[in-house]
């Protein structure tokens, strides 16, 4: 999502054309930091972000740090489907 500001003040059709209610869980993957209050339509949710990027060197340390790497991601999404 680029802008949680401006999906926020679009309309309830957009915003569920967009993030369609039927769909109950959602992964969101956040970089660099998750908006304050943000939030997936409800919908069971889990979430990565990274808020503090000082002494972690490389991306790669704060990819690992802040649970971004692939296989992470995609066991987070099994996990809130129920499928681990």
């Amino acid at each position: 999502m680029p802008s949680w500001e401006i999906f926020d003040h679009q309309t309830q059709e957009y915003r569920d054309s967009v993030l369609p209610p039927t769909v109950k869980a959602r992964v969101a993957v956040e970089r660099p930091r998750r908006s304050a209050g943000n939030d997936t339509s409800g919908a069971p949710a889990t979430s990565s972000a990274m808020n503090n990027l000082r002494g972690l060197g490389t991306s790669e340390g704060a990819q690992e740090k802040f649970g971004f790497e692939p296989d992470r991601i995609a066991a987070a999404a099994k996990e809130l489907l129920g499928k681990t």
